[in-house]
């Protein structure tokens, strides 16, 4: 058998099936985003950073993704997305090399942030790239199959990004004693490991072919950003969809990088004094476990009754899971099996209840039709994204003024606004119902 006809075996055999490229594009995508928004943050404390700073210079990461929407015109028109996947995660990977030899030389700080701000801007375009790329080139049956399996290694992300990665670079740092050699290596492995992606990709993704309804579906993007954002803006009953968008999430917002600083922070300074390992096992494997079930437990309580009837239970599972973090900094056991039940209790009710909240910004973006729009979804996440920028760069602020007790109080007192915003809001309560097609 010849080279021409081994090729034509291999693209007949493998290359194109979903089981192929779906698993690699989605790892790609995941790992990305828990670079950014879990992985940056060890990093920045890790290299001596204080809490202040490490919220601030980890909301400037969210930036690039409040103009997630305006990016899905340019990269339709400008090269195939096939191209834009692969060469994206080529750049991933030169950020993350850039990243690595900023982490030893004076001035690190400034360094790293500059490498990581890029690759999130190329992360944002890698994430659109992926998602059109599936809508518009895995047929439907395949993409109703593999809706679920997509998650699924989204999920393989986050347990391989803040569980695997972080375990081997704590384990580096002590037996190194190198805390910014541990680091270094980190991210060139990282750097390797989206090199690999991409060559994956480069065999597997396959050449965009004529399915039904792609032509009308390029169309639809190729309309530009404007008329999403003012279909999202002029439907009916706005402000109580902004209210519940930017206070439904404001708790959590406030909470997440603060609260995974405390458990790695000083005993001296109010912290639990996690090692990295110690982190990537609590909330990185154990933490990445409960979210997961409790985000199966609320996808399967939605289908059988609607969002409506699960809108309050699911605010407060939301809300008052956050209580645990009050117990362990009011306590301070040095038990990480205390610590690892108290964060399965709060990742098992962040996974049920931030359920409501997918469903509902799904919603928020259909039509009449109750057909689905991608851009008016993408608006929607700009506004959360904008929320999250916002509160984290102020959240580290915060829990230095406060400290840690007192900042854990004023995130449950701020539950209020989780409340308010699920009384005004207008859903249909059938909503996500699986017997009625939402």
């Amino acid at each position: 058998m010849n080279y021409s006809q081994q090729t034509q075996r291999f693209e007949g055999w493998l290359k194109g099936h979903p089981w192929a490229w779906i698993p690699t594009a989605f790892l790609a995508k995941g790992v990305c985003l828990v670079s950014l928004t879990i992985i940056s943050v060890l990093a920045f404390h890790r290299l001596g950073m204080d809490n202040a700073g490490v919220c601030l210079h980890v909301a400037l990461l969210y930036l690039p993704w409040l103009f997630r929407p305006l990016a899905s015109p340019l990269v339709l028109r400008v090269m195939s997305l096939r191209r834009w996947i692969v060469l994206c995660e080529l750049l991933l990977a030169l950020s993350l090399i850039g990243v690595a030899l900023c982490v030893s030389v004076n001035g690190k700080h400034v360094g790293v942030t500059l490498w990581l701000l890029f690759f999130s801007l190329v992360g944002v375009v890698h994430d659109l790239a992926v998602d059109i790329y599936f809508r518009m080139n895995a047929p439907l049956p395949i993409r109703r199959s593999f809706g679920g399996i997509t998650s699924v290694f989204f999920r393989l992300a986050l347990l391989f990004g803040q569980g695997v990665l972080l375990i081997i670079v704590g384990n580096m740092e002590t037996f190194t004693r190198d805390v910014s050699g541990a680091w270094r290596f980190l991210f060139h492995a990282m750097a390797v490991f989206f090199m690999l992606l991409a060559v994956l990709n480069l065999l597997l993704l396959p050449k965009p072919v004529a399915i039904d309804g792609q032509a009308k579906a390029q169309r639809s993007y190729r309309r530009g950003w404007s008329a999403p954002v003012k279909a999202f803006f002029s439907q009916k009953g706005i402000l109580s969809i902004l209210l519940f968008l930017v206070f439904f999430m404001l708790p959590e917002a406030l909470l997440e990088k603060v609260g995974m600083l405390f458990l790695v922070d000083a005993a001296h300074t109010g912290g639990l004094a996690l090692s990295p390992q110690e982190f990537g096992l609590v909330q990185g494997t154990i933490g990445v476990f409960a979210l997961s079930i409790g985000g199966i437990l609320g996808g399967m309580a939605v289908h059988k009754h609607g969002v409506g009837r699960w809108l309050w239970p699911m605010a407060l599972a939301f809300t008052l899971s956050n209580v645990v973090y009050l117990f362990l900094s009011a306590y301070m056991p040095s038990n990480i099996w205390v610590h690892s039940a108290c964060l399965a209790v709060k990742f098992l009710g962040l996974g049920f209840g931030s359920t409501a909240y997918a469903v509902c910004a799904i919603a928020f973006s259909r039509d009449r039709s109750g057909e689905l729009h991608p851009d008016c979804f993408a608006v929607c996440s700009s506004v959360t994204y904008f929320l999250i920028l916002i509160a984290t760069a102020l959240s580290g602020y915060l829990q230095e003024w406060l400290g840690y007790y007192r900042f854990f109080w004023a995130v449950l007192a701020c539950s209020l606004f989780t409340w308010i915003a699920v009384f005004f809001v207008k859903v249909d309560e059938t909503t996500g119902k699986k017997d009625v097609g939402h």
